[in-house]
C-alpha cells in the first residue's frame, strides 16, 4: 500500500511539472481585441528590451512578417512585443526566451505571437 502512494504522489509530480511547460510551449502574443470588439489589433512590433529603449527588431523576411529571435537571448535582455490598437492603445507582451520565432499576419483581422 505504502508502495502505490509513494508511485501516486511521484507522479502527480511529474505531472504538475510537466503541464506548465507544455502550457508555455504553445505560444504568447497580442490579445485581438482591448476593451470592446471595436478596438482591435492594428499593428505589432519587436524590440530588443523595454519598449522604452526604442530598440525596434527590423523583421528577417521580405514582407515584414517574422523575426527570429533565436539570437537575441544571448544578450539577456527581455525581447518585447508591442501591440498596437485601434483607439492608440498599447500593450507590452514580454516575450519568454522558449520561443524561437514571433510572427505578424493579417491586413483587416492582425495577429500577431511568439512561438
Amino acid at each position: 500500500m505504502e508502495t502505490n502512494i509513494m508511485s501516486s504522489t511521484r507522479l502527480f509530480s511529474i505531472f504538475l511539472i510537466v503541464i506548465p511547460a507544455v502550457a508555455h510551449a504553445e505560444s504568447s502574443g497580442c490579445p485581438k481585441f482591448v476593451d470592446t470588439p471595436r478596438n482591435r489589433l492594428e499593428n505589432a512590433r519587436l524590440f530588443d528590451g523595454p519598449v522604452s529603449d526604442n530598440v525596434e527588431l527590423v523583421p528577417d523576411n521580405e514582407n515584414g512578417t517574422a523575426w527570429d529571435v533565436r539570437g537575441y537571448r544571448s544578450s539577456g535582455r527581455q525581447t518585447t512585443l508591442l501591440c498596437e490598437y485601434r483607439d492608440k492603445n498599447t500593450i507590452e507582451v514580454p516575450i519568454n526566451r522558449i520561443y524561437n520565432y514571433c510572427y505578424i499576419k493579417g491586413r483587416t483581422t492582425i495577429s500577431a505571437w511568439c512561438e
